[in-house]
């Protein structure tokens, strides 16, 4: 009985170092993408709303949603990036 759950134990701490691990590493990948961040990057904001770089600021970016419209949000955010603004070269 004491040997089964040893063995039980000991796969549900290697199960939880490997996902921890993982989760790390998608953490550190995004902190890059958005470190990395241009004026001109497509983005989508946690809430669904695309919109394009337009600036930025210590703790958060200028979004360009339409023609006249600007939001700020914070880095953290950016759910995705889309690339650059079609039409645009670098």
């Amino acid at each position: 009985m004491n040997l089964i759950i040893m063995g039980m134990l000991v796969i549900f701490i290697v199960y939880m170092i490997f996902s921890v691990r993982g989760q790390k590493k998608k953490d550190e990948e995004k902190q890059k993408q958005i470190s990395a961040l241009e004026k001109g990057d497509r983005v989508v904001i946690t809430g669904g709303i695309i919109g394009v770089v337009a600036g930025f600021k210590e703790d958060s970016i200028e979004v360009k949603i339409s023609e006249n419209t600007k939001i700020t949000v914070l880095r953290s955010g950016v759910a995705a990036i889309l690339g650059k603004e079609k039409g645009e070269t670098k």
